[in-house]
């Protein structure tokens, strides 16, 4: 088995009413995670869900009680105040996140885990995106402006298949509680000079439940965000060396 295919891993699954969903992505993670030799561990983050996602991440911990955990929070906090619960509660080498609504496979995560030999993250792009045209297009403003504001310029930062080194990943001071969050993840981590690299993921129609990114509420918001986040950016003290410019892409 090759190196890169044996360590340990946390997954980390933000849900928000996604109990027609949860069961399926859980199982199917185990499964590939089984193939890998990992250590690991599922953290399913439910925040704040009205319908019976709780319940279901209970059922789906019975199977595997030491590995899979349940952060809950007990009202809606956003997607970002999700992710950022499950770094919190990662305890293994490597940290991956990905969404709990069935929209991508755990069979690149072998490939993302080898790729992330020589880079300190791997980030996914979706290829043949299945959402419809107005999230696509939303999709397209936030990569302009992430480019335009914050000197971001990976092709597809939304894209909810990232995959990181934990150690790197717990020095970071992340503060969005919505959409935001990878934008400003990756904000940072490009002015500290992490190195990266983009790997193709295949993307799929959602079965069930809705999305929330899409809600005009949701995108004005992070618009705006952007701008405060560039602020908040500028007035920080940056700790990564001075030679390092920016991103290094492999």
């Amino acid at each position: 088995m090759d190196e890169a295919h044996t360590g340990s891993i946390s997954i980390v699954l933000p849900a928000f009413n996604e109990a027609e969903n949860l069961n399926r992505v859980v199982k199917e993670a185990t499964e590939i995670l089984g193939k890998m030799l990992f250590d690991w561990e599922v953290i399913v983050v439910d925040d704040g869900s009205c319908d019976a996602t709780f319940s279901v991440a209970q059922t789906v911990q019975a199977t595997h009680p030491e590995r899979i955990k349940i952060v809950r929070h007990p009202v809606n906090l956003g997607y970002g105040a999700a992710l950022r619960s499950g770094f919190q509660a990662a305890s293994k080498s490597l940290l991956f996140f990905t969404d709990s609504d069935g929209q991508f496979s755990f069979e690149e995560l072998p490939q993302f885990v080898n790729c992330l030999r020589d880079n300190d993250m791997v980030l996914g792009e979706r290829t043949d995106r299945r959402d419809r045209w107005h999230r696509k297009l939303n999709s397209q403003i936030g990569n302009f402006l992430a480019r335009a504001v914050l000197g971001v310029r990976v092709r597809d930062i939304n894209c909810a298949y990232k995959l990181f080194r934990t150690s790197l990943i717990k020095r970071l001071s992340l503060a969005s509680d919505g959409a935001l969050i990878n934008t400003e993840l990756l904000a940072i981590a490009n002015r500290l000079g992490w190195s990266y690299v983009q790997v193709p993921v295949r993307h799929f129609p959602r079965t069930f439940g809705t999305p929330t990114g899409a809600r005009l509420s949701v995108i004005a918001r992070t618009f705006v965000e952007y701008f405060a986040l560039r602020k908040r950016l500028d007035s920080a003290v940056m700790c990564a060396p001075a030679s390092m410019d920016g991103f290094t892409e492999s």
